[in-house]
C-alpha cells in the first residue's frame, strides 16, 4: 500500500477525477478538486496518478 501525504495528486477511481489530498482522518482522505469542490474516500480506493513526462518523440509505433 501506498503512503499518501496531503498535498499528493491522486486518482479518484470511481469518478475518474483528478485530486490534491488536503485532509488525511482515519483511513480516510479529502480530495480538493479543481474548482474547490471536495470529497472523502477511503485511502485503500485512492490511486497515484502518474504522468508520462518524456521528452520521447518517437512515433514508430504509427503506421502511415
Amino acid at each position: 500500500m501506498i503512503d499518501f501525504q496531503v498535498g499528493d495528486c491522486v486518482v479518484n477511481p470511481d469518478s475518474l477525477k483528478m485530486g490534491t489530498i488536503v485532509e488525511m482522518n482515519e483511513g480516510k482522505v479529502r480530495l480538493e478538486y479543481t474548482g474547490g469542490i471536495s470529497e472523502w474516500i477511503e485511502t485503500e480506493k485512492v490511486k497515484q496518478l502518474i504522468i508520462d513526462e518524456s521528452k520521447s518523440d518517437d512515433r514508430s509505433f504509427l503506421t502511415e
